[in-house]
């Protein structure tokens, strides 16, 4: 795990976000997350990671909504995602894009919120490729990591899906997986490899791609839901 240095930048608030950061790698990466406080002790520490050429967007206000329910959230641009409009930009600034060196963007972000919170494990949350991510990370780090949200576990790299399969037996939390029925192929290969006894993947009767079915009309009051009852349960 490479090192990360102190916080470098502390700017005013975004859109929604209660903080925004940049924080310094030691391979010269500056990583953008937003942060979002609960009023008191947090329940647990949450890491919100977007979808290939997205943004913090993707998760819209809900990273609000876990904050509200007592929830201590970082939302993340990763190295692999790209700006999608006026109003939704990628921060992060690294000199690679590939895949597994977007690890080095997860490995700083939970190191940050352990810092900010002082909460050992984490919970991931991971969006299509990110959602590869997680699940691969958890089955590398499993005294890191909570529990695991991936919303369409898919990617384009097939490497990372290897890994994450080979590693899917070690991932010892709860894990929930949510897909549309179109895209079930992959994550319904996962879910018996997946060595934690808690483990769902849950197939929405209106959904769409990845994490913005969180935030997107007709859709998020489901997804939202089933999300908020995971979490409760951990």
């Amino acid at each position: 795990m490479k090192k990360w240095l102190t916080l470098v930048l502390a700017l005013c608030c975004t859109a929604s976000a209660l903080e925004s950061h940049m924080v310094d790698t030691d391979e010269g990466s500056k990583i953008h997350l937003n942060y979002y406080a609960p009023e008191g002790t947090p329940k647990a520490a949450i890491v919100l990671l977007h979808s290939l050429r997205s943004n913090t967007c993707d998760y819209g206000t809900f990273p609000e909504t876990l904050a509200a329910e007592g929830y201590a959230a970082i939302a993340v641009d990763l190295r692999i995602g790209a700006s999608t409009g006026e109003l939704c930009q990628n921060l992060t600034r690294a000199s690679t894009t590939d895949i597994f060196d977007a690890f080095i963007d997860l490995e700083v972000a939970i190191q940050w919120i352990q810092q900010k919170t002082g909460l050992k494990q984490v919970i991931l949350s991971g969006s299509s490729t990110s959602a590869t991510m997680v699940l691969d990370y958890a089955g590398q780090h499993p005294e890191l990591v909570k529990g695991v949200l991936a919303y369409s576990p898919a990617s384009p790299d097939l490497d990372l899906t290897l890994e994450a399969i080979k590693y899917a037996p070690k991932i010892a939390a709860p894990v929930l997986m949510v897909s549309i029925e179109e895209e079930k192929g992959f994550p319904g290969q996962m879910l018996p490899l997946i060595g934690s006894t808690w483990k769902n993947l849950y197939i929405p009767k209106v959904g769409i791609h990845g994490a913005v079915g969180l935030v997107t009309p007709g859709m998020a009051e489901d997804y939202q839901k089933t999300t908020l009852d995971f979490l409760k349960g951990l």
